[in-house]
């Protein structure tokens, strides 16, 4: 089995503060690539450590080369699963030098979290958000691909077989 990448889906912004406007995409979407699927726990929020990770908010992007800790924390990756695996509660937060994002549910055992999608700047000139209106995760398998050696190896012993079957080795005898 290979890498899993989780895909989510904010719904459009809806409150927009300071110098925040609607930019192209209005909404927080992206990835995250994790090496195994995210392990059913319907009651506690499991922290996840991904290889790779890119969210934007339309405006800004925060990836795994930009992420940093900003005065609101560090980035996170938290999530509750079904039995399923189906992701059915989060709270993520992804921070840059001057950016965050924050995308959670109501996970279990988070006392007082509201259902939001939020991003803005820490000089709080930008800031939008929708509340009440969480997105959806989607997840999918990526299928490591036969690397390329393998499949010369493998055409040069067909490639041998065929040629011996054709014009058998002479025996040297006449």
């Amino acid at each position: 089995m290979g890498d899993v990448v989780y895909t989510y889906t904010a719904n459009p912004f809806t409150e927009f503060f300071g110098s925040a406007t609607c930019p192209s995409t209005c909404r927080i979407t992206g990835s995250s690539t994790v090496a195994t699927a995210i392990p059913s726990n319907p009651t506690t929020l499991t922290e996840v450590v991904p290889i790779s990770f890119s969210f934007t908010d339309g405006l800004v992007t925060i990836d795994s080369s930009n992420s940093a800790t900003g005065p609101f924390g560090s980035t996170f990756f938290g999530f509750t699963t079904d039995a399923a695996g189906n992701i059915t509660g989060f709270n993520d937060s992804y921070f840059s030098a001057t950016n965050f994002m924050f995308s959670g549910t109501n996970p279990p055992g988070c006392v007082g979290c509201t259902v939001t999608d939020q991003s803005g700047d820490y000089a709080t000139t930008r800031f939008a958000r929708i509340n009440g209106s969480p997105g959806t995760w989607s997840a999918a398998v990526v299928v490591p691909e036969p690397s390329s050696g393998a499949l010369t190896l493998l055409g040069l012993l067909l490639l041998t077989f065929i040629t011996r079957r054709r014009f058998p080795r002479s025996s040297g005898r006449h």
